[in-house]
């Protein structure tokens, strides 16, 4: 049985947020209420394996599943207050919004349909509806995580692989895909990687220029 636990997100500057555990937001028993944050990460150099160096900066994320209707599971993402950006820092655009989209999950794939043109997820990356994530335990290509890159080759592709005991904050993941796609690089528009279960929802995503090489992603908090 799942205790109460306590969880200071990294923007909080008064009490620490209660979660229970069963409400985290997963794709495998995904209720309405279920919420879930994550702080935001900074990166550079995606092509390059020997610069390893990623920052965590002061933003915190939260999304919460708020209704359940025949288009899908709908997110609401917010900035939690306290977050950088919402006092003077310019990490996340349209600091103040609160933006909403579908979660939709066929017995095939994990989707999402943003509500708006422009303001969309800031927790997933792919496009809406067209491309998704798989529900399949994928088993055939076995990673490690270095820093906030894979331990794969840099290459403008689609591929898929899998993590064993990724440690995150102090908490264990035993089995999460990985999704990256980095074809859009090939037209210099910007990559991006997925890490999850349906155990577990998302429990990282990233972004990452073509141009710049630069990226940003966000790291799921756990409960202590």
């Amino acid at each position: 049985m799942a205790g109460i636990l306590l969880l200071c997100l990294f923007s909080c500057k008064k009490d620490p947020v209660l979660i229970i555990e069963e409400t985290k937001v997963n794709f495998e028993n995904p209720k309405v209420g279920n919420f879930s944050h994550y702080v935001l990460l900074q990166g550079q150099n995606i092509r390059d394996r020997e610069d390893q160096y990623f920052e965590y900066v002061f933003d915190t994320l939260r999304i919460e599943i708020v209704a359940i209707d025949e288009s899908g599971y709908l997110i609401e993402e917010s900035l939690t207050e306290g977050s950088a950006s919402l006092n003077g820092e310019n990490y996340v655009s349209f600091p103040t919004k609160i933006v909403s989209y579908y979660l939709n999950i066929s017995d095939e794939m994990i989707s999402i349909k943003n509500l708006h043109p422009r303001i969309k997820s800031r927790l997933f990356f792919m496009p809406d509806e067209i491309e998704g994530l798989q529900i399949e335990k994928y088993e055939e290509l076995e990673v490690e995580m270095e820093s906030w890159k894979t331990s794969l080759p840099f290459q403008t592709k689609f591929q898929l692989a899998y993590l064993e005991n990724f440690e995150l904050f102090g908490k264990m993941y035993e089995h999460l895909n990985v999704v990256i796609n980095n074809n859009p690089m090939k037209d210099q528009l910007s990559g991006y990687t997925h890490i999850y279960s349906m155990k577990d929802g998302l429990v990282r995503s990233s972004s990452y220029s073509a141009q710049t090489g630069k990226g940003y992603g966000w790291d799921l908090l756990p409960e202590e």
